[in-house]
């Protein structure tokens, strides 16, 4: 009478299912608080958790059959709002999401291929689509979903229907593709609300058709979910010690998908759960970010300052479940290491550090190599695809040319025939009349030669159906055991460099409860971290070098003097501040010799006298002689002719026979004249940066403190 097209349940006298159907604590998020019964679900809201999603599955799934479960808001909770004006929280602020979803996936419904579901507005969602489907259900609503994976001759075989308080809600919805043939585990996602599950066996709001709820399911129809019983009572809390960018957080992947039971503690951790909760922040990272520390920028104070962390590291602490913390630094520093056991004190935790550094193992190896498979042949059938639809276009736009061209062929030459035709009229007459036909059928007859119209067709059939082409990995791909899979490094640069001096591998008496060492020995281990410390050494710079009391002191020294021979070169150069000064003979050059090796300016010669004063040669005009004489500080001299390459080649190499090092006192070369008269721009910056080169190498072998690097 309802035009309901389920149909009552059938007897079934096949065995029911014997276990009970209830949340294991692995197939929940950590901020899910189950009551002592188990069918009662909580969330903690305070802290900023309070945006997260919480999930939880149940533990027997259905393989085929027809099957319901139900779901009830027992209280709504309020949300205490602590974001900043730029942040979007998504909203609702209360939600329930039930649905289904298979085995081991992150139970948050709706946002992958890995689970399908209702939610309180009416929504159907899965693979971050939505469609409304329905009306909205509230507090105190009871809420069923109905699974049906009978035969596909039943009616509305594969399809999942919502009914409120007994009603049904919404037409059946198809299951897709992804989930098909798959056992579907009854699994609520909700947010800010205490939420009661109920498994059966008996409804607590009957539909209008009988339906058995999964308590009461035909054990061959269920799939029960079973998790190793801790060994010696106690939960494992997995240190993975390894080197950055090598093979960390691909190797967790691998772990997790081999060992479901561990929960990850990491701040990937956290960044995916608020995306999945429907949380936005930029697309665009900061330098600082990195794998094992991901720029957060929600706006939410608490999920930016790592309060969240903190948190539920609190939360895992009480928890009785097995962790892995994945933290790349932290695990490789012995002061993090020491921190993050404090943690983990209840006398039901076993603490392993496990180090994994140097070769990998062959599973490992296959699985690395297998991802590398699968992302080149994605990028492989994307460039096929692009160039398959770009031959397409050409091979289109070439048959559109010809068909163009075939237009035109045709027109001329239909205008050529009534020409020819024309000319005959005039000369014979009405007797052309049939010859205007014949030369149309004519021109058409010329149209359809040499086309090949079916040929066409099938080669561009042929290239739709082409299939892209199979590649393999190189060689040295093969031998690639850590490949660059994420955009970004596991540690941002100047991370790496501050703190990879420090690295060191775990050791027994830190607290841990075992050492174990996956990949290399110990010793091996050890020599691996000290070869790997030293290669970046050499290409790292040093992060938290300071300079010291002895550089600032030469630093002070040399501007001083910078200063001071700037100020002697200007007052050479100006003629009211200079004096003439005698030449001082030394000990180990005389008079002549000193002024020998003066340099000399271009053209300039220098000349010694027989008691060693030196004269001026060729002698020059009185009017010429006055402003030389004035500028000179020391004996007079003569200038060479400007057009006397001899002089100047002379002059030229009595100026690179001078003895820069023999001089005793830059500021006088013998004659009062500086070193440095004729400095110009860049000979200046070329003194100060070799001086500044020479300080910085001395002031580093000084202050950096590492022998193996200085």
């Amino acid at each position: 009478d309802t035009g309901e097209l389920e149909r009552d349940a059938a007897d079934d006298a096949r065995a029911r299912l014997s276990e009970p159907v209830v949340f294991l604590t692995p197939d929940t998020t950590m901020n899910v608080l189950p009551s002592t019964h188990g069918s009662l679900l909580m969330t903690t809201n305070e802290g900023g958790l309070q945006y997260l999603l919480a999930g939880a599955r149940a533990s027997v799934g259905i393989n085929t059959g027809r099957y319901m479960f139900e779901a009830q808001i027992v209280e709504n909770l309020n949300q205490v709002e602590i974001t900043n004006s730029q942040a979007r929280t998504p909203v609702p602020k209360n939600l329930l999401r039930i649905g289904f979803s298979i085995a081991h996936c992150t139970p948050i419904l709706g946002d992958s291929e890995e689970s399908i579901c209702f939610d309180s507005e009416g929504n159907l969602l899965f693979n971050r689509r939505r469609n409304n489907v329905a009306h909205k259900f509230t507090l105190d609503n009871t809420v069923a979903v109905v699974l049906n994976l009978s035969n596909e001759d039943t009616p509305n075989s594969n399809t999942m229907s919502l009914f409120i308080d007994g009603e049904r809600a919404c037409e059946p919805q198809h299951l897709p593709e992804a989930l098909k043939g798959k056992a579907l585990f009854p699994t609520v996602t909700f947010k800010n609300m205490t939420v009661h599950v109920n498994f059966g066996p008996t409804p607590r709001c009957p539909l209008h058709f009988t339906c058995r709820m999964v308590q009461d399911m035909a054990a061959e129809d269920a799939v029960v979910t079973k998790y190793e019983p801790p060994k010696n009572g106690k939960y494992e809390v997995l240190f993975p010690v390894m080197l950055p960018d090598e093979g960390t957080f691909t190797w967790l992947d691998w772990y997790l998908k081999h060992h479901p039971q561990y929960t990850e503690l990491s701040e990937r951790v956290i960044v995916e759960w608020a995306l999945r909760s429907g949380l936005w922040r930029p697309k665009t990272q900061s330098y600082k970010s990195s794998n094992d520390r991901p720029d957060m920028n929600f706006g939410i104070p608490h999920l930016d300052d790592g309060s969240v962390k903190l948190i539920l590291t609190m939360v895992a602490a009480v928890q009785e479940r097995d962790f892995i913390v994945m933290d790349v630094k932290g695990n490789l520093l012995a002061a993090d290491r020491g921190d993050a056991l404090m943690q983990f004190q209840m006398p039901h935790f076993r603490k392993v550090a496990r180090v994994m550094v140097g070769e990998p193992t062959r599973d490992y190896k296959d699985y690395v190599q297998q991802q590398m498979l699968q992302e080149k042949q994605f990028k492989s059938d994307a460039e096929f695809e692009a160039m398959k639809l770009e031959r397409i276009r050409q091979r289109q736009l070439e048959i559109r040319q010809r068909q163009v061209e075939k237009a035109r062929r045709k027109a001329e030459r239909v205008k050529q025939r009534l020409e020819e035709v024309a000319k005959k009229k005039e000369l014979e007459g009405d007797a052309a009349e049939d010859a205007t036909e014949k030369a149309l059928e004519a021109a058409n007859l010329e149209e359809e030669q040499d086309e090949n119209v079916e040929e066409e067709k099938q080669q561009m059939e042929e290239d739709e159906n082409e299939m892209p082409p199979k590649v393999e990995l190189t060689e040295q791909e093969k031998r690639t055991w850590f490949p660059r899979i994420a955009a970004q490094a596991d540690l941002s640069p100047m991370v790496l460099s501050q703190s990879f001096s420090k690295f060191a591998l775990p050791e027994v008496e830190e607290g841990f409860d075992a050492v174990e060492y996956g990949w290399l020995q110990r010793e091996e281990s050890h020599q691996y971290l000290r070869r790997w410390n030293l290669e970046r050494k050499v290409t790292t710079r040093v992060e938290e070098i300071q300079p010291s009391e002895w550089f600032k002191g030469r630093w002070s020294e040399w501007q001083k003097d910078l200063q001071a021979w700037h100020t002697r070169q200007l007052e050479f150069k100006d003629p009211s501040c200079q004096t003439i000064v005698a030449p001082v003979p030394t000990k180990a050059k005389s008079p002549a010799g000193v002024l020998m090796s003066k340099p000399k300016a271009k053209g300039i010669e220098f000349k010694p006298t027989e008691e060693g004063q030196p004269t001026e040669e060729p002698q020059e005009p009185q009017e010429a002689q006055e402003p030389q004489a004035a500028t000179s500080s020391g004996p007079t001299f003569a200038k060479a002719e400007d057009d006397d390459p001899i002089r100047e080649l002379e002059a030229e190499l009595e100026r690179r026979d001078f003895d820069v090092f023999g001089i005793e006192n830059i500021l006088d070369v013998g004659t009062g004249e500086p070193l440095f008269a004729n400095f110009a721009f860049e000979d200046w910056a070329l003194l100060s940066l070799r001086f500044e080169l020479h300080l910085l190498v001395h002031a580093f072998r000084r202050d950096c403190y590492d022998s193996e690097r200085s």
